[in-house]
């Protein structure tokens, strides 16, 4: 259960008319989700079912959405939220639930459009506007809407009423909901615009940050300089390829500023080269310039991973030189020994990704970022989670070649604008825990 779905049921029980009983389908609360996902509390005084295809907490009845074990007419109301995309055949499973909701009730449902692949336990659909225009024409009256990018939403929701509705007062609700909701990003290095950032950010109001004017920056500094922006006004810091232009001895300047704009249960999250599978690669062939992967400037070699990429040195200069070095456990204890007391960590093949929390993240983002609670390591690049190196595997074994298809640098090393100054800077680790992050290309 995502905050903005649970906003947009909260409009609905205030705006539209809810007939009892209430049939929740998809009501299993994952782990991580025990409280958000309980919408019991939006429906005060109301009969309400929670169902699912597996015993467990927030199910009261085990049904099949294909072939619902309930006669005509029965419901007043159905939910079924971020549940679709896991069910197979989804005409079926909405013609079951039109078949079961009473004259006059409404059937409620969303699902996701840009989200990352989701299994519990298989995630079949990505669903549009016009896809959920298709589902809800059984129904009397409907309505769709999405959240988002309208040319691209992260969410799609659509209600089908058996009956007329009058749809103002439950829209003016829920744009109020989406508007007092949004998260904000500070994007540090944002580059040109339209660079990618991770899908888990894309429903977040995104505020850019560059030191090249070129770029069309929102704000347009030193990233050295954090400390003079409000404090507190920022849900999540990201910066991608960046902070190894950092000197030594200004990180504790540089992230003492992430902390100063973070709020109180904020976190940043931080993408960097990683040398250690660099120095792996450049031993085992016995030279820096062996070759670790593909990118889309080229290819790229241990030296252009510790120095930085070698074409863009000589055409930029000493601002596309690379300042510091990481390794997945020097990452983690640099974010640790300055102020972020709880770091989740990994390996990308040739990347690693911190993630530094003044706090734990919610459920939702950990499900978002994909974050596996059971701690196993995933073999999501082949086998090379270069993450859980320090604890499974020896040096020697670092240097490995990314999976087919992985081109997680290949948005990265990229060229500053034409007479841009380049990166964005002037001038113990506790018990690891391990996430899988999608690549981003």
């Amino acid at each position: 259960m995502r905050q903005n779905i649970r906003d947009f049921v909260d409009a609905v029980a205030q705006t539209l008319p809810i007939g009892e009983p209430i049939y929740e389908f998809g009501s299993f609360r994952v782990e991580g989700q025990e409280e958000i996902a309980n919408l019991r509390p939006l429906f005060p005084g109301k009969e309400y079912v929670g169902c699912d295809l597996r015993p467990g907490p927030g199910v009261d009845r085990v049904l099949d959405l294909h072939k619902i074990d309930l006669p005509d007419a029965t419901a007043g109301t159905v939910l079924c939220l971020d549940t679709l995309e896991h069910v197979e055949y989804c005409h079926q499973a909405v013609s079951e639930m039109h078949r079961i909701l009473r004259e006059g009730g409404i059937c409620v449902l969303s699902s996701v459009m840009l989200f990352p692949i989701h299994e519990h336990p298989h995630d079949f659909w990505r669903f549009t506007p016009d896809g959920f225009r298709s589902l809800l024409r059984p129904f009397t009256s409907s309505y769709v809407g999405w959240d988002g990018d309208p040319r691209f939403p992260h969410t799609v929701v659509g209600i089908g009423a058996k009956g007329t509705v009058d749809w103002d007062a439950f829209v003016a609700r829920w744009d109020a909901n989406k508007e007092n909701d949004a998260m904000r990003l500070l994007n540090i290095g944002a580059g040109p615009k339209g660079c990618p950032i991770p899908p888990w950010y894309h429903d977040w109001e995104v505020v850019r940050l560059d030191i090249e004017p070129a770029n069309e920056p929102d704000l347009l500094m030193d990233a050295m300089d954090l400390d003079t922006l409000e404090a507190g006004q920022f849900d999540a810091v990201y910066g991608s390829h960046m902070l190894e232009h950092v000197y030594t001895f200004n990180l504790a300047r540089f992230l003492g500023g992430v902390r100063h704009v973070l709020k109180a249960d904020g976190f940043c999250e931080f993408r960097v080269p990683n040398a250690l599978a660099a120095c792996g690669a450049a031993a085992k062939a016995g030279s820096l310039d062996a070759f670790c992967y593909q990118s889309a400037a080229g290819a790229i070699t241990a030296w252009d991973m510790l120095y930085s990429y070698l074409p863009f040195q000589m055409r930029y200069g000493e601002p596309m030189v690379h300042k510091n070095g990481f390794s997945p456990a020097t990452l983690q204890a640099t974010l640790e020994e300055h102020g972020f007391p709880l770091v989740y960590s990994a390996g990308l093949s040739w990347d690693i990704t911190a993630i530094g929390c003044l706090t734990d993240l919610s459920g939702e983002m950990k499900r978002r970022m994909n974050i596996d609670y059971s701690g196993t390591v995933h073999p999501d690049n082949g086998g090379t989670d270069v993450g859980a190196v320090r604890q499974l595997r020896p040096v020697a074994e670092l240097a490995l070649q990314p999976a087919p298809g992985d081109n997680s640098h290949s948005s990265q090393a990229r060229a500053p604008a034409a007479g841009g100054r380049g990166p964005n800077v002037s001038g113990s680790p506790g018990s690891r825990r391990r996430l899988r992050l999608p690549v981003v290309h």
